[in-house]
């Protein structure tokens, strides 16, 4: 998947204050969850489920 119009300020606002759930870039929230990212990579949702988040945060 490859996204033509990205923003890296806006991609790094929202892996700061994602929680696992939804994250807030100025005053609009995004939420988030496993059929939305599932509908958006064509990825399955089936097997091994962890959080990134912590992860995230730490390489930033």
């Amino acid at each position: 998947m490859k996204f033509h119009d990205k923003n890296i300020q806006v991609a790094k606002a929202f892996a700061l204050n994602f929680d696992g759930q939804s994250s807030k870039i100025g005053d609009i929230v995004l939420q988030v969850n496993e059929a939305m990212i599932s509908r958006a990579s064509k990825l399955p949702t089936k097997g091994k489920h962890w959080s990134k988040t912590k992860r995230v945060k730490e390489m930033l």
